[in-house]
C-alpha cells in the first residue's frame, strides 16, 4: 500500500489485514513505494496517484519493471481519461476510488492476487 496520506493507508490496511487469507506487508508513501516493493515482492501493490512526493506514473514504470512484478491498482479520488489510458499503457491493472465501500475492497485485490 503506498499512499501518502497515513488514515488512507492506516485504513486499507486495516481493511485489508482483517481477511483471513490477505497479509498486508508494507504500507508507505509513494516516495519510499518502489523501495519497498523491491523489498517485500507483493503481489499486489495499491498505489495511491495523488500523491506529493513523487510522480505516480514514474513509480508505476518502476515498479512493472522489476523481476518480481507485481499486480498494480492505482488508488484515487478521482480519476480522469486520460489518467486511465497514460496508467493502463504503463502496465496498472486496475483502478480503484477511494470513495469505495470498505466492503468493495477486498475483492478486487484477490482478483490482482489470482492473476486477474
Amino acid at each position: 500500500m503506498a499512499d501518502d496520506e497515513l488514515l488512507t493507508r492506516s485504513a486499507l490496511v486495516g481493511i485489508l489485514g482483517a481477511e483471513p487469507d490477505i497479509e498486508v506487508v508494507a504500507d508507505c508513501d509513494r516516495a519510499e513505494a518502489v523501495a519497498r516493493i523491491g523489498a517485500h515482492e507483493p503481489d499486489v501493490v495499491l498505489l495511491g496517484f495523488a500523491l506529493p512526493a513523487a510522480d505516480g506514473f514514474s513509480v508505476l514504470a518502476d515498479a512493472r519493471a522489476l523481476p518480481n512484478r507485481p499486480a498494480v491498482a492505482v488508488l484515487a479520488a478521482r480519476v480522469g481519461e486520460e489518467c486511465v489510458s497514460v496508467a493502463l499503457r504503463l502496465g496498472a491493472e486496475g483502478f480503484l476510488l477511494k470513495d469505495m465501500a470498505p466492503e468493495q475492497l477486498v475483492h478486487p485485490v484477490r482478483i490482482l492476487a489470482g492473476g486477474g
